[in-house]
């Protein structure tokens, strides 16, 4: 009897160690520890062109949605509108032709959000603030610390004049002249550094296209707030964001799970988007849908012959889910399991606790691609066809990523498009890899309170020097699309993105070796140089400098007569200096 006793608690002991083992994941901290040491913030919506500079890059590339942004990186627009989201229910909103830098990210020891705005209008979307002072605000004339959550639009004119304007919350603002509370339904204004009178009660109501756009936006993300416990609470502020694109089953042993609606029949995880390359993570995956951000870098996805692809929420941040595989010629990946293993989708079966012998080529799940198209602006396009992979080779794919990472030294080639200064950068040949290269160390990034042209600065080269400019692709078309993605082209202008007056402060008088290699740099490519070269230009002086490509982006809004949004405060503002500089100075650029 005894034994019969002891007998039935070793069964009933294994099922709950069973039951345990399907419902606990593998450990994955050390595939989250690749990018969960360092914060990233992501490009929510997108409206027109938006362009991100890396921290340590020199070209820019044109941001889409879902876009990662670190810390160290600058975020401009042209004729488009952005909103970053910095998760917590926290956005950053800006409107055309405004630049920012992003100069500090939340970390699990520290909550603080520090940001620098250049020029244009911006507003601030405070859903939540556990301190004060959590969130600043750097203004070439003030420094703005956030006391309250609440609702703010900060513009910067083109001459530094900037105007606060609280719409909710609590907002200290500090200046030459030392520090001033602003409080819901009041306005600021400062100029050079000191205040032009006090706060002043303003009309809260929109009186601008910014301000409208502003509140569909505000709008939506609070409509999508509120979450029913589906997701940890990590990630909960993306509930509602997915009940508008899917549905929720329950489904043993993980819960509640997501399948995307309104996709086509062949659609499949990790295809319709693009491989991107950060600093501290590696090869990070860019989806092009909407409801992306949430279900490629949490989580985990696999499939059921009923329902198809399904997600499985679980917390922890990773730059892809995916597992790997590469030679010297092609690279591949398939979905991660729930249980770490690489999901393999065979004879309408599917398997995630691991398979014996080499991956099966057959296998729905798997993606290859030839390794120059890595990089390639919609990675469903350039996969092989099902029939081709087999001839690749023998598959074994592992949590390890490819140990390269995209050629800094790839070569470029520009030609001039315009009398304007437009340069279109082609890359020659493939995409530009590099192998063997772990992520690069922190101290490569080149920190974002300096300024651009120090010294130990990497500096653009003339056309006679070897070392090119990198750049990333445009994203592609949809998944549907019958035609193979062509190679992308870049148009980079020569003004964009600038500020030389605030990113060398009261140092401009001095042009530093770099202003003048670019100044040599665009005047090869606009035929400039003979002229620059007669002998009317040769008395010693330099006349009408161009600023450098990092200076404002403000030039395409100055040049065409833009003017700053009407002030809102009770009394007239002072009237802009700055709108009749000339059109060669910059446009905006890098967060």
């Amino acid at each position: 009897m005894r034994k019969t006793a002891l007998a039935a608690a070793a069964v009933l002991l294994f099922f709950t160690w069973a039951s345990g083992q399907d419902a606990v994941p593998p450990d994955s901290a050390g595939r989250e520890a690749a990018g969960g040491r360092y914060s990233y913030a992501r490009l929510s919506f997108v409206d027109g062109r938006i362009f991100l500079q890396r921290a340590a890059d020199l070209a820019s590339e044109e941001a889409t949605i879902n876009t990662p942004i670190s810390e160290g990186d600058r975020l401009g627009t042209d004729e488009g509108r952005a909103e970053i989201s910095f998760g917590d229910i926290k956005y950053a909103r800006l409107d055309h032709y405004t630049k920012i830098d992003i100069q500090t990210l939340p970390r699990d020891h520290s909550s603080l959000l520090r940001l620098r705005h250049w020029a244009g209008n911006l507003y601030l979307d405070l859903g939540s603030l556990d301190r004060e002072k959590d969130v600043e605000l750097l203004t070439p004339g003030a420094t703005l610390y956030f006391l309250e959550k609440g609702l703010y639009r900060v513009d910067v004119g083109n001459d530094g004049r900037t105007e606060i304007l609280v719409f909710e919350g609590l907002v200290e603002t500090a200046a030459e002249e030392g520090s001033v509370l602003v409080k819901t339904g009041q306005g600021l204004s400062l100029a050079d550094g000191r205040f032009e009178g006090r706060p002043k009660n303003f009309m809260t109501g929109a009186t601008d296209a910014f301000d409208r756009w502003n509140g569909d936006r505000a709008s939506f993300v609070r409509g999508t707030a509120e979450s029913l416990g589906r997701l940890p609470v990590e990630i909960s502020e993306y509930e509602s964001e997915l009940d508008a694109s899917g549905e929720w089953i329950d489904i043993e042993p993980f819960g509640f799970v997501w399948i995307p609606t309104g996709l086509s029949p062949g659609w499949r995880p990790y295809t319709w988007g693009r491989w991107t390359w950060l600093p501290f993570s590696g090869w990070c995956w860019v989806p092009y849908e909407p409801w992306g951000w949430c279900t490629f870098h949490y989580g985990r996805w696999q499939w059921d012959p009923f329902y198809g692809w399904y997600w499985i929420p679980l917390p922890g941040w990773g730059a892809a889910w995916v597992n790997w595989w590469w030679n010297d010629y092609y690279c591949g990946w398939a979905p991660m399991s729930y249980w770490g293993y690489p999901g393999i989708i065979y004879n309408n079966d599917y398997y995630g606790r691991g398979w014996d012998g080499d991956y099966p080529p057959e296998s729905r799940a798997l993606v290859v691609v030839r390794k120059s198209q890595l990089r390639d602006p919609n990675a469903g396009q350039a996969a092989l066809p099902p029939g081709e992979i087999r001839s690749v080779g023998r598959f074994r794919l592992s949590e390890t990523p490819p140990d390269f990472k995209p050629d800094p030294n790839a070569p470029l080639r520009l030609e001039p498009l315009d009398k304007r200064g437009a340069v279109l950068i082609r890359k020659d040949g493939g995409q530009g890899l590099s192998g063997n290269v772990p992520p690069e160390s922190p101290r490569l990034i080149r920190p974002a309170d300096r300024p651009w042209n120090a010294g130990s600065e990497k500096e653009l080269k003339t056309p006679e020097d070897s070392r090119p400019v990198r750049i990333a692709e445009r994203p592609g078309t949809a998944p549907d699309s019958s035609r193979p993605a062509e190679p992308q082209e870049r148009r980079i202008r020569k003004t964009y993105p600038s500020f030389d007056r605030f990113d060398r402060g009261d140092s401009g008088k001095r042009e530093s070796l770099t202003d003048l290699l670019r100044d040599k740099f665009y005047r090869v490519f606009q035929g400039e140089e003979r002229k620059a070269d007669s002998p009317s230009s040769k008395s010693g002086s330099v006349s009408g400098r161009r600023s450098s490509p990092r200076s404002s982006e403000g030039s395409a809004s100055r040049s065409s007569g833009r003017s700053s949004s009407p002030s809102r405060s009770s009394s007239p503002p002072k009237s802009s200096s700055g709108n009749s500089s000339s059109g060669s100075s910059g446009n905006v650029k890098k967060k």
